[in-house]
């Protein structure tokens, strides 16, 4: 889950970066509705998060953070998803609906493919790209 990881990080400590990347980010990881559409995720998403309604879960629901956060002090946030993905389409959606709600610096983009490695084998050049050239304007 490091998409997740990245853009969560990026938004609990924004001092500490300048970008964050996702491929195909579970971005509804710490939210119940993943367990229930990815039953093979259950174990290992309750061992991370705890139970349904706790504070571990509240503290890493990337959508709240979201919403709390300041816009302006969060670093770009480059997130792109398979338009095959069947488990993370739709959260990457959501997520890309409230950053452009609440005027993130950020970019969204769907590429035909699923989540696996062929798909993030062809992106992360890309990313690694933008990454490079948005380090090197700071």
């Amino acid at each position: 889950m490091g998409g997740y990881g990245a853009v969560k990080e990026a938004l609990k400590h924004p001092e500490m970066f300048q970008v964050a990347a996702s491929l195909s980010g579970a971005f509804n990881a710490a939210s119940p509705e993943l367990e229930k559409e990815r039953e093979d995720l259950r174990p290992s998403l309750a061992q991370a998060f705890g139970p349904e309604r706790s504070e571990t879960r509240q503290q890493n629901d990337l959508y709240a953070l979201v919403q709390k956060a300041d816009a302006q002090a969060i670093p770009y946030l480059y997130i792109d998803c398979g338009n095959q993905d069947d488990s993370f389409l739709e959260p990457n959606r959501k997520l890309a609906a409230i950053l452009s709600q609440h005027k993130f610096a950020y970019e969204y983009h769907e590429f035909p493919g699923s989540h696996d490695w062929q798909y993030w084998d062809k992106r992360l050049p890309v990313v690694l790209s933008l990454v490079r050239k948005l380090l090197v304007k700071h």
